[in-house]
């Protein structure tokens, strides 16, 4: 996933915000991190697993710029499960196959968390829900509008068509960075480019 990080460092502002939702035991939470130790980064995993090894990572790298928060971000406030598959440390709130455990796990839209956290700006977000995607950008829509921040989405295939739709109805170019066939998804990088009259 060299593209992704390359995508990300890139488009990451010294100073700015970065928040990664599913970030997992935060290999790119960490990227941006040290890279930019001004920056503020928020990392979202709601795997009681994974997010146990993310703050174990933060103690050992001494990192102070991270906030690590236990929970999901979804398209409502709420309560809902979590289906532990594989490793156990891949997750999803969307997707109930192949499930070791289910896990009961708060549910945030990013427009209330971001009013929640006092952010006023967002710079960069990742988003890598393992299908999730959608509900994630649907509770995120007033902060991107707002903010217009770079996106980097691991997008499932059933899902790319409605998420260009809602993307490019708010002004964002999307581009295909790296294809996984077998596994049916794509990375994709969207930048703001501007809403623009047809006629």
């Amino acid at each position: 996933e060299e593209e992704v990080k390359r995508f990300l460092l890139s488009n990451m502002a010294p100073n700015g915000v970065f928040i990664d939702i599913g970030a997992h035991i935060g290999k790119y939470a960490l990227l941006i991190a040290k890279k930019y130790p001004d920056a503020k980064v928020i990392a979202i995993e709601p795997n009681p697993i994974a997010y146990d090894a993310l703050s174990k990572a933060l103690k050992i790298n001494n990192i102070n710029n991270i906030q690590a928060l236990n929970m999901a971000l979804s398209d409502s406030n709420n309560l809902t499960d979590l289906c532990v598959r594989r490793s156990s440390v891949v997750s999803s709130i969307e997707e109930f196959e192949s499930c070791i455990e289910i896990h009961k796990v708060i549910t945030k839209t990013l427009d209330f968390l971001m009013s929640e956290l006092g952010l006023e700006r967002v710079d960069l977000i990742k988003i890598d829900v393992e299908g999730a995607e959608l509900r994630v950008i649907k509770g995120s829509l007033n902060t991107i509008i707002r903010f217009k921040p770079k996106l980097m989405i691991e997008c499932e295939d059933m899902h790319y068509d409605e998420l260009m739709r809602i993307l490019r109805g708010v002004g964002y170019r999307c581009s295909v960075l790296e294809r996984y066939d077998y596994e049916r998804y794509s990375n994709i990088a969207c930048i703001y480019e501007g809403l623009y009259d047809s006629q």
